[in-house]
């Protein structure tokens, strides 16, 4: 049966085959286990040949870390990577780097990434041929009931920002996580905390409340998942380029925090943002919703040209639009043979850019210019110096 659903899911249509051979999935998912987990963070002194960890990594604290761990019963004996996130004992470590470069990339796409893999080791061998394995999301498959017992072998930054991650995700879905349980602190390399490093601009307060710091967690991850769905809706445009560049959701943070201030339902907003989306058939310009009220103002000049079949004017107004999405948008518009239809799908959008419009007040839209321009500063500058970290154009 397929159910049409309502809000921003009411356009996905999902049909779904079962193939004989993901039987190992749904057996895995049956299978409750309590397994002990060693987890050893990986030193920043290594080899520059392939090797497998034991030889790949260096330094007295890990090396020992290595033993202590082999000399206990632990299921999985896995390494925390700055660059592969998590590997096991038996995988070849082709090369790594330094954890200041964890830092200074994102450590939120790191904390990700290592989550995804630990998935991987918990779920074991699939036994079935799947593309780029490390990169599904196996979670899904482990029981829920199932308990890991997980001893770190090692300190740091990275340490912290996984186990809390994890454990706040088995909080927030009791149904769905298994239970994650950090059994002891052993003896490993240290790589430091955030607290330590001289260029960061915060601190962690060790003296916070612990009801205030769970609750501006559950405000971060909220802004994170409203995050997650506004950079599917809206990009960056360049116009001096004519690129659009996909936003990852922890770089739309800043412009969530601030739409949040409008008093705006932020849900209703996102509805909007979908709604405008279908209508363009692709994601929309920021910059559009920061001038929402001259694009609508210029949607208003173009339906009454149309009105009066101005054509001259209506070819005027196009040319104001630095957005081509707008532009295409348009263009299509006017490939309607009736007249009514060109009006009404003008004046669709019209209404949908006028609530946008009446959303956002003028100080947070001047906050979001300023962020606007920030970020392409800083893109374009890391361009400019040849940044591997900039992000790739979608034209």
């Amino acid at each position: 049966t397929i159910i049409r659903g309502k809000g921003r899911q009411r356009w996905h249509v999902y049909r779904l085959s079962l193939d004989p051979a993901a039987d190992v999935l749904f057996e895995r998912r049956a299978k409750k286990v309590q397994e002990k987990v060693a987890l050893i963070v990986a030193s920043e002194i290594h080899a520059t040949q392939p090797r497998l960890p034991r030889d790949f990594y260096g330094g007295n604290e890990f090396q020992q870390a290595c033993i202590d761990a082999q000399d206990q019963q632990f299921t999985y004996i896995l390494v925390i990577s700055p660059e592969h996130g998590i590997l096991s004992l038996d995988d070849v470590v082709p090369s790594d780097r330094l954890w200041d470069e964890v830092l200074e990339r994102r450590v939120w796409v790191w904390q990700q990434l290592a989550i995804q893999r630990l998935g991987f080791y918990f779920f074991g061998d699939p036994r079935i041929k799947i593309p780029r394995a490390k990169e599904v999301n196996w979670w899904a498959w482990l029981n829920p009931a199932s308990h890991y017992d997980i001893s770190i072998f090692g300190a740091g930054f990275a340490v912290r920002v996984l186990l809390d991650q994890l454990l706040r995700l088995r909080s927030r879905a009791t149904d769905s996580w298994p239970e994650i349980v950090i059994a002891e602190s052993r003896p490993g390399y240290n790589i430091g905390d955030l607290g330590d490093q001289d260029d960061m601009d915060f601190e962690f307060d060790d003296d916070l409340d612990a009801q205030n710091f769970e609750a501006t967690l559950q405000d971060i991850d909220q802004l994170l998942d409203w995050a997650a769905e506004f950079v599917e809706l809206v990009n960056v445009f360049v116009p001096p380029t004519g690129e659009s560049w996909e936003l990852a959701p922890d770089e739309a943070l800043i412009p969530i925090r601030l739409l949040t201030e409008t008093g705006m339902d932020i849900e209703d907003l996102l509805d909007l943002l979908t709604d405008i989306s279908l209508l363009l058939e692709q994601s929309i310009p920021l910059s559009m919703l920061i001038s929402a009220n001259m694009v609508v103002s210029i949607l208003l000049q173009i339906t009454h040209s149309l009105a009066h079949s101005e054509h001259e004017a209506v070819h005027d107004a196009l040319e104001t639009l630095p957005e081509v999405v707008l532009r295409q948008y348009i263009e299509n518009i006017l490939q309607e043979t009736s007249l009514e239809d060109r009006l009404c799908a003008c004046l669709t959008l019209t209404e949908q850019m006028h609530l946008i419009a009446l959303s956002i007040p003028p100080m947070v839209n001047d906050q979001l210019l300023v962020w606007l321009q920030t970020y392409l500063a800083t893109k374009m500058r890391q361009r400019i110096l040849g940044d591997s970290d900039s992000p790739p154009p979608k034209k």
